[in-house]
């Protein structure tokens, strides 16, 4: 019945003009991924664009999809937070087709700044306070994000230094009251920022978003994404319990505690909150001398972002500012710099282009894309409560899990270029 309903659907390649709902006209292709695709529209009331997300053939295909896709957009219309992609609207093209709009945001995902090196220490740490307040509230109504990378990271050039987090599609509502999609055995999200309990299927926690946040900290101080190479590996190693790989400059910098706390194997003892998280940042950060940036060449508009992102940045203010508020009530930009000069990020980016051999779906820089298929696969594992490290439950057993490992992620690629090839037709 859904199989046949989507053949039926036209591809994703919307003329310019096609109403959509009733109430939104269609502009343009924004960006395309393996199950969705993003339209630039407006709404027909008042003007206002949108970025309208839609389902591709191979999306259709799913037999979750339009359940998936209505529950993305109420679980995201449940969160106000400066630092949260905000849903516009939802409902149904016609035919059993399910559309979301979402606000339509300008500048640059964080994955396409980071390939020009590391961030400027102050910018780092403001663009992670600023996720860790959107994950606070997310997390406070039960909602826990589960793909947290640089992709789903936005720096948005109006208003100058807001960020935002994107891309609600694979996120888990730990209440009673939300039927969950996912079924057990089921592995969700990006190998290189999964958190171990995520490739073993276990049950994830606030502690699983900071585990990622705290990934992506250390990439954006050190320019290079702690977990490279094939998804295979980085699945056996995190398995396996290795410890995670800083790099050598962050063993020897000052938020190496915080980084190794949020990324311990076992989630009892990661921080309990995205907002206790936030303070030690925040205590960390003041106990340093307040560093001032030097001015950086303004790059041409074909040229790749600065470390700055872009233009002439001077951080006229602080990551520390002198707010007596606790953490969970100052806005989003509190600790976010302020860049100076026209158009700070640079180009507007289109789509994001996959990283360090990690196989992601083409994800849009303006809106939210759709996350690659789940994979089934389960490790049987258990946790050692007084190590910071997952242990197996027979070490004669580990070569066997290895296996088992290495053949589900397998089957993951195999998925994803059969959902890529279907999309191309």
């Amino acid at each position: 019945m859904l199989g046949a309903m989507a053949l039926r659907m036209p591809d994703a390649t919307w003329a310019s003009g096609a109403i959509v709902g009733g109430a939104y006209r269609i502009e343009g292709l924004i960006g395309q991924g393996g199950f969705g695709s993003v339209f630039r529209a407006k709404r027909l009331s008042d003007g206002m664009p949108v970025a309208m997300k839609l389902l591709t053939r191979a999306g259709m295909l799913r037999p979750d999809a339009i359940a998936r896709f209505q529950r993305e957009a109420a679980l995201a219309m449940r969160l106000t937070h400066a630092s949260t992609i905000r849903v516009i609207d939802s409902g149904d093209v016609g035919n059993g087709m399910p559309f979301i709009a979402f606000e339509l945001l300008e500048g640059r995902s964080l994955d396409s700044v980071l390939g020009a090196g590391p961030l400027d220490e102050d910018l780092a740490l403001g663009i992670a306070d600023a996720l860790l307040g959107s994950l606070e509230e997310a997390h406070r109504a039960g909602i826990i994000h589960r793909d947290v990378k640089p992709p789903n990271v936005f720096l948005c050039n109006r208003p100058q230094g807001l960020v935002k987090l994107l891309d609600f599609g694979v996120a888990k509502s730990t209440l009673a009251s939300d039927v969950g999609l996912t079924g057990d055995g089921v592995m969700v999200g990006t190998a290189a920022y999964m958190a171990p309990e995520q490739i073993e299927t276990r049950d994830v926690s606030p502690g699983t978003d900071l585990y990622a946040v705290a990934l992506v900290l250390a990439e954006m101080l050190t320019g290079r994404a702690v977990y490279r190479g094939p998804p295979i590996v980085i699945c056996v190693d995190k398995a396996r319990g290795l410890p995670v790989p800083f790099d050598e400059t962050l063993r020897a910098g000052p938020y190496i505690d915080i980084l190794e706390r949020a990324t311990r194997g076992n989630p009892a003892v990661r921080y309990s909150s995205a907002a206790e998280m936030r303070r030690d940042l925040l205590d960390c950060r003041a106990s340093r001398p307040t560093m001032v940036s030097q001015p950086l060449p303004v790059p041409s508009r074909e040229s790749a972002a600065s470390r700055s992102i872009g233009g002439t940045a001077i951080l006229t203010s602080p990551f520390v500012a002198a707010d007596p508020r606790p953490p969970s009530a100052r806005s989003a930009t509190a600790f976010a710099p302020h860049l100076q000069g026209p158009d700070p990020y640079g180009p507007t980016q289109g789509i994001a282009t996959p990283r360090h051999g990690v196989p992601e779906v083409s994800t849009l820089a303006r809106t939210q894309m759709d996350p690659p298929a789940p994979v089934p696969g389960r490790l049987a594992k258990t946790v050692d409560a007084d190590s910071s490290i997952l242990v197996p439950k027979k070490r004669k057993r580990s070569a066997v899990v290895v296996t088992v490992v290495a053949l589900l992620v397998l089957l993951a690629l195999v998925a994803s270029v059969v959902a890529w090839l279907l999309s191309r037709r």
